[in-house]
Order: structure tokens, then sequence, then C-alpha cells
């Protein structure tokens, strides 16, 4: 018999001057898996925006170390009505994953 994934999600943001603190914890019920993240951005310009944050993961898995717990980070670039946002994220075994969006509102 399988069951439907069930997910519990909680978060929170705290602007501290022109800092942004953001948590928030994940329960994938089904799994058994727990996900707990803090962040932070830092505008150091005003169309360049600096991100840092980890995340902590809890599962069977995490013992043969495949867990994506760790340091992340990145930034994010506005021109022109666009947004070129980057990310480097840990990925446990796998190596790390790099991240490149666009976005543009019209």
């Amino acid at each position: 018999r399988s069951q439907f994934p069930s997910t519990l999600s909680a978060g929170l943001s705290w602007q501290a001057g022109p800092v942004t603190v953001v948590g928030d914890a994940t329960r994938r019920i089904s799994e058994e898996k727990t996900t707990i993240a803090l962040g932070m951005e830092l505008p150091v310009m005003s169309a360049v925006s600096l991100r840092a944050g980890y995340a902590k993961s809890t599962a069977a898995l995490t013992s043969k170390g495949l867990s994506g717990s760790g340091l992340g980070a990145g930034f994010g670039v506005k021109l022109l009505g666009t947004q070129v946002d980057y990310a480097f994220t840990p990925m446990g075994e796998l190596g790390s994953a790099q991240r490149i969006s666009l976005s543009a509102r019209f």
C-alpha cells in the first residue's frame, strides 16, 4: 500500500536593517525526513544582492552522506526589468549544484 506524500512546512523572515534573515522547517511525514534551513540576503548595491544559507537534513540516507546539508551561497542582479540569480548548493555525495535563473516581468 503506498502513502500519499504529506509535508508540513513553516517559515519566518526578519528584516534587520538592510539584511533579510529567513528560517524554514519542513517535515516530510511519509519519508520521516526533516530539513531545517537558515539564510540571509544582503543588498550591496541597488541592483545586486548577496545571499548565504545553511540547511541541515535528517533522514535514513544521511548516514551514507547523501543529504543536501551544508552551506550554500549566491547572488542576484536586477537589470532593465529582468533578474538573474545564481546559487551554489552542496548535494552531499552527489557533489554540488550550481543554478542560474532568469526572471522577467512584462
